[in-house]
């Protein structure tokens, strides 16, 4: 089996293919649209079918990385990008043949929004959300790119701000947290509505010091009072 560097051309001259040829068909090279730009990289098999490699979109992003089998796309990483900026919008799994629908979502500056499962272009199954930083903000179940199901909400410190089930993107059923410096509120919701009563947590230290049932801004009389994480008054 002979080896050679060559290349190709059209009829108007432009280059079609640059690299190596394996008894007379592509081996491993580069292919070129009319404009001379690249749009595959990577190796052949079988009469010139591509085998291996990364195709590029018109501007160079690349727009496939993977395998092919009989010359179409089989296994790999497919993406998208917004026009005109070049920042990339989405990529996901492509499975023998098909999108595979396991994939991520990025915002305008190209960071990380959501990654997760997806069904006909939406979310749909478990996934999780970040903000424009990268951090976790929603873990848990979508249906029809709404939250639909168990999940869980974090706030920027990656504190749990609600655990429970979602409908329609609304909290139905579960538990929501507030924070403020030494103290942790607790809510339960029910059915989609909020209960008036709440939980209010004291801590010292990170050590829990008072627990109790809070209303209207105020203690509502009922309450534990610990220390060093020991009952001492109910």
């Amino acid at each position: 089996m002979e080896r050679k560097k060559g290349r190709s051309f059209d009829s108007k001259g432009n280059i079609r293919f640059e690299g190596y040829y394996l008894n007379r068909y592509k081996w491993k090279g580069k292919d070129y649209n009319n404009y001379g730009k690249i749009i595959f990289e990577g190796e052949y098999w079988d009469k010139n079918e591509r085998w291996k490699g990364k195709e590029y979109d018109f501007i160079g992003n690349i727009i496939f990385d993977g395998e092919y089998q009989n010359g179409n796309r089989w296994k790999g990483i497919i993406k998208d990008y917004d026009f005109p900026n070049g920042n990339i919008k989405f990529e996901c799994e492509f499975l023998n043949g098909k999108k595979n629908w396991k994939g991520k979502e990025f915002d305008t500056k190209g960071n990380i929004i959501f990654e997760g499962e997806y069904k006909e272009g939406k979310r749909n199954g478990k996934g999780k959300e970040f903000d424009s930083k990268g951090n976790l903000i929603f873990e848990g179940e979508y249906i029809n790119g709404n939250r639909n199901g168990e999940g869980t909400a974090f706030n920027n410190n990656q504190r749990i701000i609600f655990k429970g089930e979602y409908i329609e993107d609304k909290k139905y059923n579960g538990i929501e947290y507030y924070y403020n410096k030494n103290y942790q509120f607790i809510r339960e919701y029910k059915n989609g509505e909020k209960s008036k009563k709440m939980i209010m947590r004291e801590y010292f230290k990170h050590e829990l010091r008072f627990e109790g049932e809070y209303q209207n801004g105020k203690n509502n009389g009922k309450g534990k009072e610990y220390f060093k994480n020991k009952l001492i008054f109910e």
